[in-house]
């Protein structure tokens, strides 16, 4: 028993070795296989024996002239000194149109892609597991076939070797040539449509929308990288579609680039524009026939991104600033070497498994050039900015001139109100207690005047300017309360000449405030109206009814007197007085008589 566990031990020891020395193996790349071109027809497995392969190298494309569905088959023989102990792993850096995979022809994979329904344009690596049963030392044969339909198909020098150190070069690679591609494909459409409403709220910024086409050119074409195959019926529309976006991302960039340096060319930049659609347009008429000469339209981009290049090294070398020369450095290189780089791939120049970088450069470039809409962006806000705190110091300085105005206009007009009350209490004095005062001088100086006469004149002088004192107090405009005064002076002589009063208030406030010029026009035709009753009417009732409604003030004065002819009464003194002071302050002022007595009604607006 002790020696089964040591030679079990020592076994387990043994084999310890051989795993790190298999875990840890160089990567073996193949760079050589055989081909046969068959078609479509037969199975698909490999031709058998009395078929004529021929050689060639994994990092060229193997040529199909007649650019037809065929099945291209490689085959790829590979040595190992001894069985390994745990399954290997393959990594296949190109598998544009898909196909099958086999180990000593036994099928190990397929990947999707070309076929009578399908077109497969896939640019992403693919890893597969080569059974442990599989494997053999000595000689192994890797054998896939691809059908495709384009001039030249070919899957790049495959790298077979241990599972950690293929999955970590799988993962390296599949990071740049797929997440890139579809991260640059948000960012750009996402920033291209940001431009685009940028520009809808500023539609003289031309140079948004055209700046915003070319990042979303660039967008839609690296949508490219990340959609394996496509629809047989949908392939004409969808390479197309590449060809637009390629166009539109390209030329509208060179025409940012010429305009942000200075240089404005509407019949450069339509030609440029109609050029970008003859590509789409073949390949809708020609189909794949036009693939194999999508090359020389590439190449007819190329004279206009070296021009832009120019205006743009032109503009950056006049300005000679840090950021002008970087930018010019940064979005230089990176369009030689995207557009250098991916065309020697396309033309054969590089080998068919080397990533194409337009992708990622176009982020990087177009990242960098948004230092100029951005630019123009800030610029344009701080404008506004230094707009609006001059806009701001207009309007203070004009508030404060309107102010200082305003304080003028208003002394000016308190000094007018001031000089035209000082006119009107002049002129009420004048009309009223002068007028009765020279009434009673003369005659007192006539010597027609007994003392009853003169205490009488007097008296009526006291209470007129009683009227203006009531009517004018600063610290109390009621219109009631000078009311109640008026009848508190009035009823003894009213009494005494046997005329009996009724005074009758129908309101529901307890004060009525008016303006003081308004109150002693009010008090002054209410004086007159009694006046007249006490002089002419021979009276023995007097009615002075005082309402409130909602838009007026009423004052009634009617008595049961021998009436008077209103059309006849001097219009100097009396009525004219009264019609005049009601018209000064906007009331309405009603008169009639009759034999049966007189009512005068006045009506004060609130």
């Amino acid at each position: 028993m002790t020696m089964v566990f040591r030679r079990l031990l020592l076994l387990i020891l043994a084999m310890f070795p051989m795993s790190f020395a298999w875990a840890t193996m160089t990567p073996l790349s193949i760079e050589r296989a055989d081909y046969v071109i068959e078609s479509v027809d037969g199975p698909a497995r490999p031709p058998g024996d009395g078929v004529v392969w021929q050689p060639t190298e994994l990092a060229q494309r193997v040529p199909n002239p007649g650019g037809e569905l065929v099945r291209v088959w490689l085959r790829m023989p590979f040595r190992l000194d001894e069985a390994p102990p745990t399954p290997l792993a393959v990594m296949f850096p190109r598998m544009y149109s898909g196909g099958v995979v086999l180990l000593n022809d036994v099928p190990v994979g397929e990947v999707e892609g070309s076929s009578r329904t399908r077109q497969g344009h896939s640019l992403r690596p693919y890893m597969m597991m080569l059974p442990l049963q599989s494997l053999r030392q000595g000689e192994n044969v890797l054998t896939i076939g691809v059908t495709s339909r384009y001039a030249r198909v070919g899957i790049g020098p495959p790298v077979i070797g241990a599972l950690a150190e293929i999955e970590a070069m799988y993962l390296d690679r599949f990071f740049w040539e797929y997440s890139v591609a579809l991260i640059a494909v948000w960012l750009l459409v996402v920033g291209g449509l940001f431009m685009l409403v940028i520009w809808l709220r500023r539609r003289s910024e031309v140079l948004y929308a055209i700046f915003a086409l070319g990042m979303i050119g660039w967008g839609l074409r690296s949508l490219f990288h990340v959609v394996p195959s496509t629809p047989i019926e949908m392939w004409p529309y969808w390479r197309a579609l590449f060809y637009l976006a390629t166009a539109c991302g390209d030329i509208f960039v060179c025409i940012f680039l010429l305009r942000s340096g200075g240089f404005v060319a509407p019949r450069l930049e339509r030609a440029a524009m109609l050029y970008g659609t003859v590509a789409p347009i073949l390949m809708l008429v020609a189909g794949e026939h036009f693939l194999t000469w999508e090359t020389w339209w590439y190449a007819g981009l190329l004279p206009l991104d070296v021009f832009a290049l120019y205006i743009m090294a032109r503009s950056a070398w006049r300005e000679r600033t840090w950021v002008a020369m970087s930018l010019a450095a940064i979005v230089g290189g990176g369009i030689l070497l995207a557009v250098g780089h991916d065309a020697a791939i396309l033309a054969g120049l590089l080998p068919n498994s080397s990533i194409f970088i337009a992708h990622i450069v176009a982020p990087a470039v177009i990242g960098a050039m948004t230092v100029v809409p951005l630019g123009r962006f800030i610029e344009a806000l701080s404008q506004v900015e230094n707009m609006n705190v001059m806009l701001a110091r207009r309007i203070a300085e004009r508030e404060a001139e309107l102010g200082a105005r305003h304080e003028e206009l208003r002394h000016m007009e308190a000094a007018q109100a001031s000089a035209s009350e000082r006119q009107r209490i002049m002129q009420d004095m004048h009309d009223g207690l002068g007028s009765q005062l020279l009434s009673s001088l003369a005659l007192v100086e006539a010597g027609g005047a007994d003392q009853r006469q003169v205490a009488q004149a007097l008296r009526e002088c006291i209470d007129d300017m009683r009227l203006v004192i009531d009517a004018l107090s600063p610290d109390d405009n009621d219109l009631l309360s000078a009311l109640g005064s008026l009848r508190f002076r009035l009823q003894p002589r009213l009494q005494a000449a046997g005329i009996a009063l009724e005074w009758r208030l129908d309101c529901a406030e307890d004060a009525l405030a008016l303006e003081p010029r308004q109150g002693l026009a009010a008090l002054r035709i209410v004086q007159e109206g009694i006046a007249n009753v006490l002089k002419h009417a021979g009276a023995t009732r007097l009615v002075v009814h005082v309402s409130v409604e909602e838009r007026a003030v009423s004052i009634r004065i009617a008595d049961n007197g021998c009436g008077l002819i209103v059309d006849r009464v001097d219009e100097g003194r009396g009525l004219g007085n009264m019609r005049r002071r009601a018209a000064g302050i906007g009331a309405a002022l009603n008169i009639t008589s009759s034999g049966m007595g007189t009512e005068v009604l006045l009506a004060l607006p609130r």
